[in-house]
C-alpha cells in the first residue's frame, strides 16, 4: 500500500482514517472502533480466542467473509473515486479474488450448520 501512496505522491497517513468510505462512522461505531468495514472487533476476536474445535472454524469463517465483503466494498468504493486505471484494475482484481474466497468460506461454512454474519 505504501507503493501505491508513493506512485500518487500521497500521505501514508490521513488525519481520519477510512473517511473515503460512505457511512465508516456507522460502521465503526457498530463494531467497536474496528478500523475498517468487516473488520473483527476486540471483542469478537477474544470470543474467539475462547471458542474451540467447529465453533471456533465456524466463527473464524464468519469473521473472514465479514471481512472479505468489508474489503469487497472498499475496492469497489476505489473504482468510482479514482480516475487510475491501474488502481481501477486492482481493485476489479481485488472484488473477483475476494468474492470467489467469500463463496468458498460461505460453502465451508455451511457444512458447519451455520450462517455467515451480517454484511458490514
Amino acid at each position: 500500500m505504501r507503493g501505491w501512496l508513493n506512485l500518487f505522491d500521497e500521505s501514508f497517513t490521513a488525519a481520519h482514517p477510512m473517511q473515503w468510505m460512505h457511512g465508516s462512522d456507522h460502521v465503526m461505531s457498530e463494531q467497536g472502533g474496528a478500523p475498517m468495514p468487516g473488520m473483527a472487533s476486540t471483542s469478537e476476536i477474544t470470543r474467539l480466542a475462547g471458542l474451540h474445535g467447529a465453533d471456533a472454524e465456524a466463527l473464524f469463517l464468519q469473521l473472514m467473509i465479514r471481512h472479505h465483503q468489508g474489503g469487497v466494498d472498499m475496492a469497489e468504493a476505489a473504482i468510482h473515486a479514482v480516475a487510475s486505471e491501474p488502481v481501477r484494475s486492482v481493485a476489479r482484481g481485488m472484488i473477483r479474488d475476494q468474492s470467489n474466497e467469500i463463496a468458498v468460506m460461505t460453502a465451508l461454512l455451511g457444512t458447519r450448520d451455520a450462517n455467515p454474519l451480517p454484511h458490514p
